[in-house]
């Protein structure tokens, strides 16, 4: 199993984010897993199959991000997000 963490950043005032929607999507078609940060801006997944996932971090006011990690056996990555806010 692998793990995966980080933290979700406002992009211009660096300040961490809270109530980010954090989605993991697998290509194989279970269904997707989504968390929410904590006040501190920080998401976890934990027990993940070693995969290829797409992310996707979502907040009111931002841009959408999503992006493609891949997660091997007993990795324990960290992903740190910066959301640009809309103009």
């Amino acid at each position: 199993k692998a793990k995966l963490a980080g933290q979700v950043l406002d992009a211009v005032t660096r300040a961490p984010l809270s109530e980010v929607s954090v989605t993991l999507s697998a290509a194989t078609g279970e269904a997707p897993i989504t968390v929410l940060t904590d006040t501190d801006g920080k998401f976890h997944f934990i027990d993940l199959m070693p995969k290829a996932y797409t992310l996707s971090v979502e907040k009111a006011g931002y841009q959408q991000q999503s992006g493609n990690v891949t997660l091997s056996s007993g990795e324990d990555k960290v992903l740190n997000i910066e959301l640009v806010p809309e103009p």
